[in-house]
């Protein structure tokens, strides 16, 4: 039986494997709006870096979404 902090986990990292797909579209097919990624490492102060900004949507999302 998982606990219900290993159950948040596995939901968290689904949910944004799920928004990473959709970004992946945006960032290939056409930019109806800024790249999440690139706002988010922008956020933290490494703009233009989008390695980092994915790095960070998957961690934040996983573990504190």
């Amino acid at each position: 039986m998982m606990s219900r902090v290993k159950k948040g986990i596995i939901a968290g990292f689904v949910a944004t494997v799920v928004v990473s797909v959709f970004e992946l579209a945006n960032l290939f097919l056409n930019h109806l709006f800024d790249p999440f990624p690139g706002v988010v490492a922008q956020m933290f102060g490494m703009p233009g870096n989008m390695a980092a900004g994915w790095a960070i949507h998957l961690v934040m999302g996983t573990f504190v979404l």
